[in-house]
């Protein structure tokens, strides 16, 4: 398989980020950032409804942000409008706060300016996440940001459907590539499986699977562990030049160490073995609390990792990370500006503690230059691009 700026096709490795994944010299450390859809009706305050239902907006939206930060790659989350949807929608109501669509039928999908959607579906389709209710075949990929397509009828066309029923996530990384006419970075982001499952049922009904039903745990991982390597193939074909995995459920928080060995480890290794096979750079972005498990995280095959938010919010100094590397060898270390200093700090603080940052990593190996953990909510844009010094 022949990946979209991974494999040679790209008019040449010129963007700094795409050198670093090609194993070039990048000249200077790249920079990469994943803006969420709250961050970007701060920065930017679209009209919601255009924002939630217009599929060329959010890409834009990533383009402009793109240009006035002078990122080198963006990570795209989630997908973009359901065509579903199409001819359904009978009103939207609301704001950019909160903002409603009703469907015909009596669907409703309500959009938080914070926290992922929420889709109530109509009467008679709803579905029941109970251990009991469970059945590997019908799951392909849970996305929280997609909740509309949790049913078994939507499961069912992703897996059957082809690269057609999965265009509501590849068609963004089409549009931002356009927008941005292939000069920088597209990456996109997928969920590993046990953090799609807990999305679904909830931390009580996960630990209720583990224990009560071991073997149909397994069986549903490993089913949602295939849909995800069919998405994110169908990613990379439109464009996406690295996946990055967030295994944001799967750290001591939820799991214990042996419990991540027994359902996360082999689930996770086996997606990355597919993706390198398929010679697609893969990043693993560590969930807050993962000190323990990080020898076994660094076993998985990934290309590199992306830091998690440092203490108190987690327990992974990004010092640690480095001399992890040191230790271990080669690998990509994505991360090492603090979250909480792009919310709460000035542009000269931040812009100050950036140099500081590439001056401590001279040296190093390969690094691209972002925030350890998500963006939090409120960022201002001008910290951000602070960071970038743009």
């Amino acid at each position: 398989m022949t990946v979209a700026g991974t494999g040679g096709e790209a008019e040449g490795p010129q963007n700094p980020l795409r050198r670093l994944l090609a194993g070039e010299d990048p000249g200077a450390p790249p920079f990469l950032v994943r803006p969420e859809a709250g961050f970007l009706l701060d920065a930017f305050a679209p009209d919601p409804e255009g924002f939630w239902l217009d599929p060329g907006t959010r890409p834009a939206l990533l383009a402009r942000l793109l240009r006035e930060g002078r990122f080198d790659g963006i990570v795209l989350a989630g997908p973009g409008p359901d065509p579903a949807w199409e001819g359904r929608i009978l009103e939207t109501l609301g704001d950019a706060d909160f903002f409603q669509v009703v469907l015909e039928g009596g669907g409703r999908l309500e959009f938080p300016s914070r926290g992922n959607p929420r889709f109530f579906p109509p009467p008679g389709m709803d579905r029941s996440w109970d251990p009991e209710n469970l059945d590997p075949e019908e799951l392909f990929y849970l996305d929280p940001l997609a909740p509309w397509a949790w049913s078994v009828e939507r499961q069912e066309e992703m897996k059957e459907g082809g690269e057609e029923a999965l265009g509501f996530y590849t068609d963004p990384v089409r549009r931002f590539l356009a927008e941005t006419r292939g000069e920088t970075v597209a990456g996109a982001l997928l969920l590993d499986p046990l953090s799609q499952l807990m999305e679904a049922m909830g931390f009580e009904g996960l630990v209720e699977l583990l224990v009560a039903e071991p073997l149909l745990a397994e069986e549903c991982l490993q089913a949602l562990g295939r849909g995800t390597a069919v998405l994110g193939r169908a990613l990379a074909r439109a464009g996406a030049e690295v996946l990055v995995i967030d295994a944001g459920e799967t750290g001591a928080g939820a799991l214990s160490k042996g419990a991540w060995k027994e359902f996360v480890g082999p689930v996770d290794g086996d997606l990355a073995r597919r993706f390198r096979e398929d010679g697609i750079p893969v990043l693993y972005a560590l969930p807050p609390l993962a000190a323990d498990r990080l020898a076994e995280i660094l076993e998985l095959g990934v290309e590199g990792l992306v830091a998690p938010p440092p203490p108190p919010r987690g327990d992974l100094p990004w010092e640690t990370l480095v001399s992890a590397r040191r230790r271990r060898g080669e690998f990509i270390l994505a991360g090492g500006m603090d979250p909480a200093l792009l919310l709460e700090g000035t542009p000269g603080e931040i812009a100050g503690a950036a140099r500081a940052l590439r001056e401590a990593m001279k040296g190093e190996g390969r690094w691209i230059q972002a925030p350890s953990g998500r963006l939090l909510p409120g960022t201002p844009p001008e910290n951000l691009f602070a960071f970038t010094g743009a």
